[in-house]
């Protein structure tokens, strides 16, 4: 997960390769980035950082980004294959050129999260035409607003997956 299937946009791949030099921490990448229904200048890229001391690498990130507190969120998500809790943190990084959505869990978390992902990185064909379908919509057609765009994406991950995770974001 430290490579892609669909090249990063230039100035996000120097913007990752800074920040990962700047935590001395490789990142990882999942989600559409390295499935078929990543859509180019649309798809935010979602990257996981793990680390050995979260507080620090989670100041290390909100200074380097430039992120008030408000714009990081509180995570805690029941695993949908193991049941465990994993907590953590989510961060939106935007810029004129792509965005990125930051996990940030702790290394003793990393095993279950990478097999999560796994799974919704091979998806049956069927999950991944849908995806793309409501892509398409929410994307060029703007049919779909955020709020159902995101509410469809997340029913056909875990519906026709079969996953029971909950994911609860605190604000």
């Amino acid at each position: 997960m430290e490579h892609t299937k669909h090249p990063i946009p230039d100035k996000a791949r120097v913007f990752f390769n800074n920040i990962s030099d700047y935590l001395d921490i490789n990142l990882l990448y999942f989600g559409s980035i390295q499935r078929k229904d990543y859509f180019p200048g649309k798809s935010d890229i979602d990257v996981d950082v793990f680390a050995s001391n979260v507080s620090s690498t989670l100041a290390k990130m909100k200074q380097y980004m430039n992120l008030p507190n408000e714009k990081v969120k509180k995570v805690f998500w029941k695993l949908g294959y193991s049941d465990k809790v994993v907590t953590g943190y989510k961060m939106m990084y935007k810029t004129e050129d792509f965005s990125a959505e930051f996990s940030l869990y702790d290394e003793k978390f990393k095993q279950d999260v990478i097999f999560e992902h796994t799974i919704k990185s091979n998806l049956p064909f069927y999950v991944e035409w849908l995806l793309i379908i409501i892509k398409v919509l929410h994307y060029q057609f703007e049919i779909l607003d955020r709020d159902l765009f995101s509410y469809a994406k997340e029913k056909i991950l875990n519906v026709l997956l079969g996953s029971k995770e909950i994911f609860v974001v605190v604000k």
